[in-house]
């Protein structure tokens, strides 16, 4: 779905996303893809040529976003990387010039998937554009919705991203979430 098919159907969109997730949703919005973002998607076939175990999904994504004014709708492109137990990282592109982890679920806590997948999103990330740029995410202590929703504890979630150098950006609706940011690195890789 593009901005022009989203804001011509807006407010049915938005309709029948709420009925279907027992949400209302106050707005909504189609991200576009940046040029970081592209360069990424442009090379997920060398990516699984790399790691063969690794599965990659590239597609769009209706995302909800709590704000403070209530629920918002994100329509996003995704790239997911999967681990063969079942864990999962997907990234989307942030503004014009950065990225945002939207999800980061490890099936078993203290297995190391989610570490392994931050790892492979970092490795990915500088080798393809140089340099690692902005990245963005919201810490919630969830991650899901309704049915598929898993508590992980907001102090559990910071502290992971934390040894990844993201540092809290917002903290205005705390403990309800945080937003966290990593700023524009050209230098070494975020671990050992």
């Amino acid at each position: 779905m593009d901005s022009h098919e989203f804001n011509e159907n807006k407010k049915d969109i938005l309709k029948k996303v709420s009925e279907q997730l027992g949400r209302k949703l106050y707005d909504g919005e189609v991200v576009s893809k940046n040029d970081y973002f592209i360069q990424l998607e442009e090379s997920v076939p060398m990516w699984r040529n790399e790691i063969p175990e690794l599965r990659i999904e590239v597609n769009q994504i209706f995302t909800i976003v709590e704000k403070s004014k209530g629920f918002y709708l994100k329509i996003q492109p995704f790239i997911s990387l999967h681990l063969p137990d079942f864990s999962v990282l997907r990234f989307s592109p942030y503004q014009s010039d950065g990225l945002e982890i939207s999800r980061i679920q490890a099936t078993q806590i203290g297995s190391g998937s989610g570490t392994k997948l931050m790892k492979i999103f970092f490795i990915m990330v500088r080798q393809i554009l140089g340099f690692i740029p902005p990245i963005w995410l919201e810490c919630t202590g969830t991650v899901g919705i309704n049915h598929t929703e898993v508590s992980y504890g907001l102090s559990e979630q910071t502290r992971f991203f934390r040894k990844f150098g993201f540092r809290v950006n917002d903290r205005s609706q705390y403990p309800r979430w945080v937003d966290m940011v990593r700023p524009k690195d050209e230098n070494e890789l975020p671990f050992n």
